[in-house]
């Protein structure tokens, strides 16, 4: 889900010039009001209940002024719940506010009687600096006058933490109220009903993007600024937590959940910046402390997207990496379509799909590659008019910021060791990073309801890669795009693991040690849960594997990357997180330790198996990195998070699930890395 900076009306004006809080609470930095009524002529004229309004320090609801609309409480509809708009004032009057857009662009007419309108002034700093002492927060929402809850702020230059919070912590709807203005959306409700693992896959955080929902117990945040200049010791949502060391559901490795932490009713958070800078996990802080009585059970689950030109570390969600404007996400793959379908129709194939050759030396402005090691067995020769894939792969550990760029070309023309290509190949130094080029076949319609296992095994040189694009239908609602132990290229190492995460591979297709790698280009992504991309098994995790590693009899280990334990002991990983060694200030493996905490001592394996598992418990090694996965779609049909099978086996006959489990006492394997570009679902 991409998110467009100007549906939000970018990052204003800054027309309240350069503020600096400097010690103290801030609670009144927005207006709020309730919305009575939609005009019964007017689409763009609302009623507001400006007898009970709360005017705030800075703008009101006066004409030119930024609003953010929010659809924020039901008794128990969801469809519409969270939903937000920004517009400017155009007129206000008596209590009638004129838009300069259609609320009915938001909630229709029939709706909007059941559920609970807002409106509030969004604050347009210039430069806004919090100091350490100081804390902005919205109001507690009223459950008379149904507003508050909400904090906007937008920054036309700078949003400066300087060890201050913004905090969210119970001032979102009162648990005690929960029952009437917060009913679960569907993306929240488990079969247990209220559960802190009601989705493991942390696809509710994209939900943000579109859906600001307010919580049963902490507040929400929408914060848009062109610079935002972070802070270790500064949070956004509870300031008595912090987000290292938890994901989803706030759990660690072990399925355990810290006492005094849970992410039901926490914050939800919604940032836009085009550049992040030292940003540190510990700032979003979405997770709530634990309740100490029934009636503060919040609902609601915590939720953070942050939309930013920035690669940011990334835990499937947690802090999403997005590209701000629609037209440039993917510039540099050059993908300009979704193929010819010169190859028409095809049904369940057997043979190898691609053809690979490895690129020796670039030259012509990266446009002439001299290649070798070519195969010839698969469907799609690399000849003249062939739509390659151009990707690098790592030669050793020293060498992995780099590691899996691609570019799609077309070959121009085709010699006895070269080809020339119509866009240039990444540009990188062959003496640090090896190159392949993988045929592409362009179908028109793909169907598959087998168990497709006809990639070669990366054999050094070329392989490891399915690669496939088509013009209309890619239906593998029965099927398995198996590429499981199709890898073999180096391991990344410990310097690679700045690079391990989703967000900092938005246009990367890597190739791991273990298995190998799945490209798809469809114009319609066809699924089921029954479905397989990378492996066979579900990418939900197989029983109670849902992790990395394990611990005797749990298999709840760690995925790409866990936390150092500020306070020096090894950290245990969280759902998606490795562990960290005992003693040394670094990150975890992939797929670290488990209910142990990472305190193994065998520091030389987890610098040797840095990315291939990392800590196993007791000592023991990790399991081989899973599956990569990078897909673009116009849409998806039936999407699945069991689908995309990207956890590692175990390093002995270890079943797997999202994150890379391990059967009981042995070794877990560790997460790949999926990214998928997509209009809708």
């Amino acid at each position: 889900m991409a998110f467009d900076v100007a549906e939000i009306r970018g990052y204003g004006y800054g027309e309240l010039g350069n503020v600096e809080i400097a010690e103290g609470v801030v609670d009144n930095i927005n207006s709020y009001a309730r919305i009575v009524k939609i005009d019964e002529l007017n689409d763009d004229k609302i009623a507001i209940d400006s007898d009970t309004a709360f005017i705030g320090k800075y703008e009101d609801f006066s004409a030119g002024n930024d609003v953010l609309i929010h659809v924020s409480a039901a008794a128990s509809e969801t469809k519409f719940l969270g939903r937000y708009m920004v517009a400017k004032i155009l007129l206000a009057q008596n209590g009638l506010i004129t838009l300069s857009k259609n609320i009915t662009e938001l909630i229709s007419r029939e709706q909007f009687e059941f559920y609970n309108l807002q409106i509030v002034t969004i604050a347009n700093f210039k430069n806004l600096t919090i100091k350490a002492g100081a804390e902005i927060m919205p109001p507690l929402f009223n459950i008379h006058k149904l507003y508050g809850g909400i904090l906007a702020i937008r920054c036309y230059d700078s949003l400066n933490f300087e060890g201050g919070h913004i905090d969210l912590a119970e001032n979102g709807i009162p648990s005690n109220a929960k029952h009437l203005f917060r009913p679960l959306t569907e993306q929240e409700t488990a079969a247990n009903g209220e559960s802190d693992f009601a989705k493991f896959s942390g696809r509710e955080n994209f939900i943000t993007a579109t859906r600001l929902l307010l919580n049963a117990g902490d507040g929400a945040a929408l914060i848009a600024a062109k610079n935002i200049y972070g802070n270790a010791d500064s949070r956004i949502g509870n300031p008595k937590t912090h987000g290292a060391h938890f994901c989803r559901g706030a759990a660690n490795s072990a399925g355990v959940k810290p006492a005094n932490i849970t992410n039901i009713g926490g914050s939800t958070i919604l940032i836009a910046a085009e550049n992040i800078y030292n940003f540190d996990e510990k700032m979003i802080a979405k997770y709530r402390n634990a309740p100490t009585k029934e009636s503060e059970i919040g609902k609601g689950l915590c939720r953070c997207y942050i939309a930013s030109n920035t690669p940011l570390r990334n835990d499937e969600g947690l802090y999403a990496y997005d590209v701000l404007h629609m037209p440039s996400r993917l510039e540099g793959l050059n993908v300009k379509d979704f193929g010819n379908g010169n190859f028409g129709d095809i049904v369940n194939p057997t043979k190898a799909i691609n053809n690979y050759a490895r690129v020796t030396a670039i030259n012509q402005g990266g446009c002439r590659l001299t290649i070798s090691d070519e195969t010839v067995n698969g469907l799609t020769p690399i000849d003249e008019g062939t739509l390659i894939i151009m990707q690098v792969i790592q030669k050793n550990s020293l060498h992995v910021q780099n590691a899996g760029d691609i570019t799609l070309a077309k070959v121009m023309s085709r010699g006895e060791n070269y080809v020339v290509t119509d866009y240039p190949a990444p540009a990188v130094n062959l003496a640090e990073y090896a190159m392949q080029i993988i045929s592409v076949p362009q179908f028109t319609n793909f169907t598959l309801s087998t168990n497709y296992t006809g990639t070669p095994k990366f054999d050094g040189k070329v392989g490891g890669v399915l690669a496939l694009a088509v013009r209309n239908m890619c239906d593998i609602s029965e099927g398995k795009l198996n590429v499981e132990n199709k890898g073999g290229a180096p391991a990344y190492g410990k310097a690679g693991l700045e690079f391990i995460g989703n967000a900092q591979n938005c246009k990367k297709l890597p190739l791991g040690e273990g298995h190998g790698s799945v490209f798809i280009l469809a114009r319609t992504l066809k699924l089921s849960a029954n479905s397989r991309v990378g492996a066979t098994y579900s990418g939900d995790g197989t029983g109670d594997r849902l992790g990395g590693s394990n611990a005797t009899s749990t298999n709840l280990g760690g995925g790409y990357s866990g936390a150092y334990d500020e306070e020096g002991t090894g950290s245990a990983g969280g759902y998606s997180g490795g562990g960290s060694h005992p003693a040394e200030s670094r990150k975890g493996g992939l797929g670290g330790s488990g209910a142990n905490g990472g305190t193994s001592t065998n520091y030389r394996e987890f610098e040797n198996f840095a990315v291939s598992g990392g800590y196993g418990s007791n000592g023991k090694l990790g399991g081989l990195q899973g599956a990569h996965i990078f897909a673009i779609t116009d849409k998806i049909e039936n999407f699945s998070q069991a689908c995309f099978s990207t956890g590692g086996s175990g390093a002995i006959n270890g079943a797997a699930g999202y994150g890379g489990g391990a059967s009981d006492i042995t070794d877990g394997g560790s997460s790949g890395w999926c990214f998928i570009f997509c209009n809708y679902s």
